[in-house]
């Protein structure tokens, strides 16, 4: 989560120390990435996935990463 706070923390002061609008946006974006893809790699590892076989997911964009792992988490099904 420390990834997640400094990417903000960036964000934050590109956004209103800078003006920098395009920065914090990136920063931003790049911040709630890392944050689903550290939620979608403890939802694996609760399933019992082999890091082998959790690193497959991670091939894919995040849209569809949302899409499959996180969707089914959410109805309660175990990662595939």
């Amino acid at each position: 989560m420390v990834a997640v706070a400094e990417l903000q923390a960036d964000a934050r002061a590109a956004l209103e120390q800078d003006g920098d609008t395009r920065a914090a946006v990136l920063l931003f974006h790049s911040a709630s990435e890392v944050l689903l893809d550290q939620a979608l790699m403890l939802m694996q590892w609760e399933d019992g996935l082999t890091p082998e076989r959790a690193a497959t997911v991670f091939e894919r964009s995040l849209s569809d990463r949302i899409r499959s792992q996180l969707a089914l988490a959410a109805r309660g099904q175990p990662a595939k």
